[in-house]
């Protein structure tokens, strides 16, 4: 593998342009956000050619527009202090500078994950500063940037995640029009007192041209278009489930065991009365997927995607604010009980 060389040119933190007004300092997490491992999440935003402007005049901008989208999104600037609520103290996001001794060309022709670390702020987190968004701007040479974004998932799950995003690139893009998020899912998701969460956290990397192929693989007459996720997830399950029987010693003349996905889902859309997509915080559902067949042929990969949508489909029919609750109950229980595969 390719050696790189990235210096840190600056380290700042950034505030919101102007204070978080005093009835807003404290912000309340949902049942949901509470559900969420107190793990970040981890993004990396190339930009080939990015202009004719400097290193120097991007990153002034990437700051400005930072500071003044934290107005809108003044949460990520604030601190957990209990697992119930985040100071919104404006105490600021994490803001690191560094320069790639190398052109953007040689990382995007090799997209191994060894490389992306290099521009995701991982190691910065471990300093302690207690911030809930640190961001790195990479400038490579020859005028090429990365933005990695490293996000506590206790306040944003993907949409709510690419709503900011997208907010921060409206702003710094000079449009007032920039999307505000909407605060409202905790007074619909009470957090509860005695709620914990396991810290768990994996990741996987999938090439595109063989994920494209699996999920050609993966059709059957009941899914015929599956989505990514449901063939990555219907993957990584079949795996699971073959991982315990080795483990068990149990052949293929065994009988299969019982067995239980569990997968977040938006739910924004599929309320009773639903939620805009700038609804900001971890809006889902847990996902439950029985396996409960014995056949080693039930077990293949298209019919794990056939359950799989199929119980997208009755999520979408039971999504009542009672029933999800009712869900993430089950789940604990769940989580509790431990063991099975």
């Amino acid at each position: 593998m390719m050696e790189i060389k990235v210096e840190v040119i600056a380290r700042e933190t950034i505030k919101p342009s102007s204070p978080t007004p005093h009835h807003l300092n404290t912000f309340k997490l949902s049942l949901i956000d509470q559900f969420m491992p107190a793990s970040y999440t981890p993004l990396v935003l190339y930009y080939a050619t990015p202009g004719g402007s400097s290193c120097e005049e991007r990153s002034q901008l990437l700051k400005n527009s930072l500071s003044q989208i934290l107005t809108r999104y003044y949460p990520l600037a604030g601190r957990i202090k209990d697992p119930l609520f985040v100071d919104c103290n404006d105490d600021g996001v994490d803001y690191i500078e560094t320069r790639v001794y190398c052109p953007i060309s040689a990382i995007l022709k090799q997209p191994k994950s060894e490389l992306q670390n290099h521009f995701i702020p991982i190691k910065f987190k471990e300093s302690g500063s207690g911030s809930l968004l640190l961001i790195q701007a990479s400038f490579f040479e020859y005028g090429g940037m990365a933005i990695g974004i490293y996000t506590n998932h206790k306040l944003a799950d993907a949409t709510s995640f690419t709503t900011f995003l997208k907010a921060w690139a409206t702003t710094a893009s000079g449009f007032p029009d920039a999307v505000s998020p909407d605060f409202t899912t905790p007074s619909i998701f009470p957090a509860g007192d005695d709620f914990q969460t396991p810290p768990y956290m994996f990741m996987y990397v999938f090439n595109a041209s063989k994920l494209h192929a699996f999920k050609a693989e993966t059709a059957n007459v009941r899914v015929q278009q599956p989505t990514r996720m449901e063939a990555i997830m219907a993957l990584l399950w079949k795996c699971a489930m073959d991982a315990f029987r080795s483990r068990l010693g149990l052949g293929s003349t065994n009988p299969r065991r019982p067995s239980i996905l569990v997968i977040s889902a938006n739910i924004r859309a599929c309320l009773v009365l639903p939620l805009p997509e700038s609804s900001s915080g971890n809006i889902g559902r847990p996902l439950v997927v029985h396996a409960d067949d014995e056949s080693e042929n039930e077990m293949n990969l298209s019919n794990l995607v056939s359950s799989i949508r199929e119980s997208k489909l009755e999520l979408s029919k039971n999504c009542g604010v009672s029933n999800i609750c009712g869900s993430l109950a089950e789940l604990r229980k769940l989580q509790m009980r431990g063991g099975g595969s």
